[in-house]
């Protein structure tokens, strides 16, 4: 048996996204959330974004995300956080293969709409 959540809860649990610390992760971040997997070194810190208002069970980044100043490093996720530092993860998302490999110094852009939470609708 499966069950599934009103159009209303979906909108309850997405609009907790308000506050998001936008993170870059070297490796899983897992559902528990381990920060020593997020890049260190350089300018790197995370960077603050909420999400756009809720649309068929949907939120997306509604801005370009930039980080700057980086390590050389090779990302492999994106996590999103509910503080500047430390926290809970909120959301993780694995970027695509390869992954994108950043030399000393150089930015990376996380592009507006490119990351969506979403819960499904009642099969």
């Amino acid at each position: 048996m499966n069950g599934w959540v009103t159009d209303w809860v979906a909108e309850q649990w997405l609009g907790l996204f308000d506050d998001a610390w936008w993170a870059l992760h070297v490796q899983d971040p897992g559902r528990a959330g381990a920060v020593e997997s997020e890049v260190v070194g350089g300018s790197y810190k995370r960077q603050e974004s909420g999400f756009t208002s809720v649309e068929s069970r949907t939120i997306w980044l509604p801005e370009k995300v930039t980080w700057v100043g980086l390590p050389a490093v090779i990302i492999s996720h994106i996590g999103v956080w509910n503080s500047a530092v430390n926290g809970r993860l909120l959301s993780a998302a694995l970027l695509p293969v390869p992954h994108p490999q950043v030399a000393q110094g150089a930015s990376f852009v996380l592009n507006k709409h490119t990351y969506a939470i979403s819960i499904g609708l009642p099969a």
